[in-house]
């Protein structure tokens, strides 16, 4: 998980009650709630200058990496699309071949 998505949890456990995270966007219930929470989290990330992203991979476990990113892109995400859903690309484990991604379904269920 980066470290964008870690301070995003953390900002949902300290005050916001739920809240619907995508690939792109987190968004608080409360509409009054939806500026000041993406004001601490930008301010977070631009005094601190961390990185939005995990570090690089090899170029090895980066065309793993582009070719599960292309895959989810170009076929999956679409069809979970077409249903209201979401799904994307989190990270790659190259010691253990796994890679994790964020499913956003439609029922809330899954």
């Amino acid at each position: 998980m980066s470290p964008l998505a870690r301070s995003l949890r953390r900002l949902l456990q300290r005050g916001v009650r739920s809240g619907r995270r995508a690939a792109y966007h987190t968004v608080p219930p409360r509409p009054s709630a939806t500026l000041g929470f993406a004001r601490i989290t930008a301010r977070n990330f631009s005094e601190r200058a961390r990185a939005v992203i995990p570090p690089s991979y090899s170029e090895k476990d980066q065309e793993v990496v582009d070719s599960v990113q292309l895959l989810l892109e170009k076929r999956i995400r679409p069809v979970v699309q077409q249903d209201g859903g979401d799904v994307a690309f989190l990270s790659y484990d190259p010691e253990t071949g796994k890679f994790s991604m964020h499913f956003d379904p439609t029922d809330g269920v899954c």
